[in-house]
């Protein structure tokens, strides 16, 4: 990937300040060598959005990743989605989550995991994901960030396992999931 590409895409990241954290050329460079799935959607030679999501065995910092860590054994973590603000509402968020839903069912994911700012509140973010099909699972106080965030699931494969796992029965009628 050339850097006129990272550039582009850590001009939307950090655009998207507070609803993603800010990273620098080298931060966003790793979180890409190290993703399990990255995409990028492009309008007329631009970047318009793109997704970043890790596995359950990456060496990341983030405390709500280590939040999914400690309890979950098999998930793929988004990261970060972001659009660039003259393409929001066009369905770029869609189609990068269409997109990956579909890799996940392909390569036999059991559960999709992210977050959502509860403060500073994003209420786009959490009438998107649960469109989606993402159930909040858990609150988290995050300190190092100072927000509270949802803790939002996407059960691909909802067997017995999985719906133990996430507490299903205790928090969600069955028709939920």
């Amino acid at each position: 990937m050339n850097n006129n590409i990272i550039d582009q895409i850590l001009i939307i990241n950090n655009n998207s300040v507070p609803d993603v954290n800010f990273l620098n050329f080298d931060e966003l460079s790793l979180l890409i060598n190290n993703s399990y799935y990255f995409d990028t959607i492009e309008l007329n030679g631009f970047v318009a959005g793109f997704m970043l999501a890790l596995d359950n065995k990456c060496d990341y910092s983030s405390e709500n990743y280590k939040w999914f860590q400690s309890r979950y054994d098999d998930f793929i973590y988004i990261d970060r989605i972001a659009l660039s603000k003259v393409t929001q509402g066009r369905g770029i968020g869609k189609q990068l989550y269409t997109k990956f839903i579909s890799h996940c069912k392909r390569n036999k994911v059991i559960l999709i995991v992210s977050e959502v700012n509860i403060e500073p509140v994003n209420e786009k973010s959490m009438v998107f994901h649960k469109r989606m099909g993402f159930i909040q699972i858990d609150t988290f106080n995050n300190k190092n960030s100072g927000k509270l965030v949802a803790m939002m699931a996407l059960p691909i494969s909802c067997d017995d396992k999985i719906a133990q796992q996430i507490n299903a029965r205790e928090r969600f009628a069955p028709g939920d999931l």
